[in-house]
């Protein structure tokens, strides 16, 4: 038989434990527990059971207290956080003190669920549960700081257990429909009302070293599947990737800390789209210096870096310096056929930004395609590209680019200029399958906005093009000066005849078109000489005024071009 006893008390939540967890039970427990940051008024029940029995053991009495606790105040939970309610249950046994309500937690509504185990057998003394829904000011009442990009409420939902030593074990689930997400960049944003679920488990060990596991992001063309790890003292250490699915592309790498302050990332997808990042990339202006150094290798089976152009088995290494890109080495096929080579080394010693002079190399069997991804222009067709340069540190550049057999297709540009030079059967050539081209030079110098010009020029069965002049990508202004030469097959011979070829134009051809393009690149202004097409070449040049001094392209020698 059980003898059972039960009394009920008021008091204060210090007392009513101190109550109920004395003599053999609080001895069996290991002293009663500390709820001196607890602080509320309570009514509580106490009953007790133990057998009728001459030889009763300690083990055998059982002891639980249920209080009701109203004007309830908890300080120094986990992490220095404050909860506060009207009211809450407070139990207590031989096994665990537990305290569930709803309330706020620094202020923040939330339900909470305290489990404080008195022997805990797998080392875990406390548990957590919490439940409610957090936006930016919520956090910032709970310490936490969120980017300016997530905005709204998130529904969340967490277990934490912490252990005596400091260990931590937990998992997260977040409800993201009600949240607004629209990262840095524009790849990708959700809108607030779009359902989308998050979840991952968190570890920390008594040393600091934090682990995020079974990391899973499902919302409107994005999903992520991964884990983190690093600590509290130096943050991020690793990033696995098992998933990310961006739209229709879906890619998988490794971002890990290498010694000192570098990085190393590898990336791997069977299909890439890199429209979106290239477009970011063109359109984003200088920023601070940064001190990001990276060593990087990737594996795509399809690269998609503009409309006109796909490179096939692309793989590659790239490394970055200060944020700056220091080496490059890739390869693939265009179309899958047409090779693709782009080479950047250094050379010599490194400048005060940790960047030295670096030699590129951009080999191409599609010109058109190649120089299109480059934003530099959509009217070429073909074509076999070479560009080399020299990269100073400053980022500025001077080289050669080079193009075999390609054709120039109609362009509102082109198509006025050779209607102003009365040369409009070969305009009517270009509007159809394009205007053929042997052969195009074009020396050049690059500031990071301004492309200048000096001694460029294209060779063609119909035509031959020379300019000088640059194009400004930074105000979208244009200013080209040159000759237009018909039948340059012709000329070309008489103007090769020694003090003959001189006198009638040399280089220019004899029966040239002087013209001048300036103004905004989008729809210049086009002024041709007529009466150049009847001039000597060495008096050809007095129609037009130069161009300004400050405005001309430097004098350079292009690198040796080994074609």
């Amino acid at each position: 038989p059980l003898l059972t006893t039960e009394f009920v008390g008021e008091g204060t939540v210090v007392q009513s434990v101190a109550a109920s967890v004395r003599g053999a039970l609080a001895r069996s427990v290991g002293g009663a527990p500390d709820v001196s940051g607890i602080s509320g008024d309570a009514a509580t029940r106490v009953r007790m059971s133990l057998p009728v029995s001459g030889d009763t053991r300690l083990e055998e009495i059982r002891i639980a207290a249920a209080s009701h606790v109203r004007n309830v105040r908890a300080e120094g939970l986990y992490g220095g956080l404050r909860f506060t309610s009207d009211a809450v249950a407070l139990n207590v046994d031989a096994e665990r003190l537990s305290v569930e309500g709803t309330g706020a937690l620094n202020g923040v509504p939330l339900a909470l669920r305290w489990i404080q185990e008195f022997q805990p057998k797998d080392g875990f003394g406390q548990h957590f549960s919490v439940g409610g829904r957090i936006d930016r000011p919520s956090l910032a009442r709970l310490g936490l700081d969120a980017p300016d990009w997530i905005g709204g409420a998130t529904g969340v939902r967490s277990d934490i257990h912490v252990a005596d030593d400091g260990t931590v074990a937990a998992t997260v689930d977040l409800d993201l429909t009600a949240t607004g997400l629209e990262p840095p960049g524009g790849l990708w944003r959700k809108l607030p009302g779009d359902g989308a679920q998050a979840r991952f488990k968190l570890f920390r060990d008594p040393a600091g070293s934090l682990r995020l596991e079974e990391l899973e992001l499902a919302a409107p063309d994005l999903t992520i599947r991964g884990s983190l790890a690093g600590s509290m003292e130096t943050g991020l250490e690793t990033v696995e990737i098992d998933l990310l699915q961006l739209g229709q592309d879906q890619l998988s790498g490794q971002l890990r800390r290498l010694d000192g302050s570098a990085w190393g990332l590898e990336v791997a997808a069977e299909t890439f789209n890199a429209e979106p990042l290239i477009r970011i990339v063109r359109e984003s202006e200088a920023e601070e210096p940064s001190d990001l150094n990276l060593e990087a290798a990737f594996t795509f089976g399809r690269l998609r870096l503009d409309p006109a152009l796909t490179v096939t088995n692309a793989s590659g290494q790239f490394t970055l310096t200060g944020g700056e890109l220091a080496s490059l080495a890739t390869t693939g096929l265009v179309e899958g056929t047409e090779p693709l080579s782009i080479t950047m080394e250094p050379r010599g010693l490194a400048g005060a930004s940790g960047i030295g002079i670096r030699d590129l190399r951009v080999e191409s069997g599609d010109a058109g395609a190649m120089l299109s991804a480059l934003d530099l222009t959509d009217a070429l067709q073909g074509g076999k590209l070479l560009i080399t340069a020299s990269i100073d540190p400053d980022g500025q550049a001077s080289g050669l680019l080079g193009i075999d057999d390609f054709r120039l297709t109609e362009t509102p540009t082109a198509a006025r200029l050779l209607s102003l030079a009365s040369l409009t059967g070969i305009g009517q050539a270009m509007s159809g399958e394009g205007l053929g081209f042997v052969r195009a030079d074009v020396p050049f110098r690059y500031d990071g906005k301004r492309v200048n010009f000096r001694g460029a020029r294209a060779t063609g069965p119909a035509l031959g093009i020379t300019a000088d002049g640059y194009i400004d990508r930074g105000s979208e202004e244009i200013r080209l000066v040159g000759n237009v030469i018909p039948a340059y097959s012709l000329t070309r011979v008489l103007g090769a005849i020694p003090l003959i070829g001189t006198i009638l134009g040399g280089d220019d051809g004899i029966f040239g078109v002087t013209y001048l393009i300036e103004g905004a690149a989008a729809k210049p202004t086009i002024t041709v000489n007529p009466l150049s097409a009847l001039a000597p070449g060495i008096l050809r040049r007095m129609f037009l005024a130069p161009v300004d001094p400050d405005q001309q392209p430097e004098v350079f020698e292009a690198p040796v071009n080994d074609r």
